[in-house]
């Protein structure tokens, strides 16, 4: 899978998210940009987040989510509106991991771990 092809699936999956965030952080948090890519991160870096959003255009119904990555707790989980009821997440060439959930869907956390560790070293 072509890395613009994955930043793609992955912003699709976030995109829903950030419309939940606060729109200015609290006191002392620290944001980064990279693209559509949000990173965010207490004070003292003790909990940081990433959150990529995308948007699905084509057909008759258009959504907005977000993919959202919880780095210290390895949660890994997609939002949007409609709310998702399935999401399938492909690392490069790596397995899909797959959940099904009403609202919020939540990937279990053995998956969401290997599928963060696919991240850190994806292409």
């Amino acid at each position: 899978m072509q890395m613009s092809h994955l930043r793609k699936t992955v912003l699709l999956f976030l995109g829903l998210y950030v419309q939940f965030l606060a729109l200015s952080p609290a006191a002392g948090e620290q944001t980064f940009k990279a693209d559509e890519w949000i990173t965010e991160c207490s004070a003292d870096a003790s909990d940081c987040s990433i959150t990529v959003p995308f948007w699905q255009t084509q057909g008759d119904r258009g959504g907005s989510f977000a993919l959202v990555v919880m780095l210290q707790t390895a949660n890994l989980g997609i939002v949007g509106q409609p709310a998702p009821i399935k999401a399938v997440l492909r690392v490069d060439k790596n397995p899909p991991i797959e959940c099904r959930q009403e609202r919020y869907c939540v990937f279990p956390s053995a998956q969401a771990i290997t599928a963060i560790n696919q991240l850190r070293v994806g292409s």
